[in-house]
């Protein structure tokens, strides 16, 4: 199980840095066909878009496995263990259903 879960964080981070990457390349190279040869990439937009949404569900669960979102602390003294430990079950739950409705949509967009 452990070595699944280093192959997914491994996946995970391989997706982000390319498509940062090809974000930023993407970027270079359209402004510079739009400026300098008057001959920008068709859709290049569009695609910097979709660049953008895989980092963004490649790094939630990547900051979700390392507990590394914001949390405010104002009310969990006052609660036990249990439930706190509920409610982060809840936050990751919620987390999810909130991931599965983005890649529904973006499903959608690019189709």
């Amino acid at each position: 199980m452990k070595t699944l879960n280093c192959a997914i964080v491994a996946v995970l981070k391989a997706i982000a840095v390319a498509s940062l990457c090809g974000m930023s390349l993407l970027t270079v190279v359209d402004a510079t066909g739009r400026y300098l040869f008057n001959h920008p990439i068709i859709g290049s937009v569009e695609l910097v878009e979709l660049m953008m949404i895989a980092v963004i569900f490649s790094s939630i669960p990547l900051m979700t496995r390392a507990r590394g979102h914001i949390t405010v602390d104002g009310f969990s003294h006052l609660f036990s263990a249990r439930a706190v430990a509920l409610q982060d079950r809840f936050g990751a739950l919620l987390a999810t259903v909130v991931s599965g409705f983005l890649a529904w949509v973006t499903w959608g967009k690019a189709a």
